[in-house]
């Protein structure tokens, strides 16, 4: 499954591009900055949309878009509402699977002391995905702030993963570039991530970021297990006892049958290896 994460820079007027790829075969959209009042809510044949509207100016805003044949639910939390925060949590049932995703901007720098207890605390599967407006060498920046070295702290002390470390997604009209917007699992399900950074801003000034899912289908292993012990045992009997080669042949081949079973493996999911 495909997600795409993007600050669009306000999405009224950007909403036809949401035809193209890699908005078109993405399953979940997760947009920040998208300057939407209550008002500017779209409808969308494809997806369901969950809202989150900035109260106190006219910039921010989030949506998190998932396939109709999903269910999903908001994760009610504690955060305030301000100027410099926004998040949303969305916890989903997709394709037997159970995860959430927590789709957040902040302005001036993400501030992880108010967040940590709350990205812990789950037990299922988590994406965090937003525009967190850090800057720290551990994602390619000369440069770093209280908040950053923070955040990459507790980021190297979890037991989540971060998964762009190295593309530019946020270029200035000087040229100047960084990685501001952040896309991070856990790390239970990070071998299964693939992330890349779009070559296009769309008419924003950050690229989408891209994440493809990949999880293995459960197919049940078996195994053959032989009991050597009564099967070398049984033949020495056979051999013992018979001379003539073709009914040998045939005894010798019961014994290995009857000696054998097959076992069905716990349902856990295995590497490919």
């Amino acid at each position: 499954m495909t997600f795409v994460q993007w600050n669009c820079r306000g999405l009224k007027n950007k909403k036809i591009r949401l035809k193209v790829p890699p908005f078109s075969f993405s399953e979940f959209w997760i947009f920040q900055e998208t300057f939407f009042k209550h008002e500017d809510h779209f409808f969308c044949s494809s997806k369901t949309l969950f809202y989150l509207d900035r109260q106190d100016r006219p910039g921010g805003g989030l949506i998190t878009g998932i396939p109709k044949t999903a269910s999903g639910r908001i994760i009610p939390t504690n955060f305030s509402r301000h100027a410099n925060q926004e998040i949303l949590a969305v916890e989903l049932f997709y394709k037997g699977l159970n995860f959430i995703i927590i789709n957040l901007y902040t302005a001036q720098g993400f501030n992880i002391e108010s967040a940590k207890q709350f990205f812990d605390s789950f037990s299922v599967p988590v994406f965090i995905f937003g525009d967190f407006n850090l800057h720290h060498p551990l994602w390619g920046s000369d440069k770093s702030s209280p908040s950053s070295n923070d955040f990459a702290e507790w980021l190297q002390n979890s037991s989540f993963v971060l998964l762009n470390t190295s593309n530019t997604t946020y270029a200035t009209h000087t040229g100047s570039a960084s990685l501001l917007d952040l896309s991070i699992c856990s790390a239970s399900i990070s071998h299964g991530v693939d992330c890349y950074v779009s070559d296009s801003n769309f008419e924003s000034d950050l690229c989408p970021v891209i994440i493809a899912w990949s999880k293995l289908e459960h197919i049940s292993k078996k195994m053959k297990t032989m009991d050597w012990n009564r099967t070398m045992s049984q033949s020495a009997n056979v051999l013992t006892t018979e001379t003539n080669l073709n009914v040998l042949t045939c005894k010798i081949s019961e014994v290995i049958r009857d000696n054998t079973k097959i076992i069905t493996l716990p349902a856990n999911n295995y590497p490919p290896w």
